[in-house]
């Protein structure tokens, strides 16, 4: 399996472990409030938030991959682009040299 192939498969993986992780913190909340246990306004906004944020943050991940995938294409176009005109006149000065060396072989004989 390819490198790539095996970072994607870890990095979902961990979104699965971070998925599995939110619901207990949110029911442990929900019980603490159920149960008028006080607890920090912030604290309970940034549960609240987690989700949304997760969410948000995967989406985030998504386009950003997507965009690189679309640049990726461009810019090995770029690079085949670029690589063949080296190539072109990597080929036109062997030519000349060939061409050079043999009307030095004509002028010798």
């Amino acid at each position: 399996m390819p490198k790539w192939s095996c970072i994607r498969l870890q990095i979902r993986e961990k979104e699965a472990n971070v998925d599995n992780l939110i619901n207990p913190i949110e029911d442990m909340y929900s019980l603490l409030m159920r149960y008028e246990v006080r607890v920090p306004k912030e604290e309970t906004d940034m549960v609240g938030d987690l989700r949304y944020s997760w969410k948000r943050l995967r989406k985030l991940s998504t386009d950003v991959s997507d965009n690189l995938a679309r640049l990726q294409v461009h810019l090995h176009h770029l690079l085949l682009g670029s690589v063949a005109l080296p190539l072109s006149n990597l080929l036109t000065a062997m030519m000349c040299i060939q061409i050079a060396l043999s009307s030095l072989a004509f002028v010798e004989e």
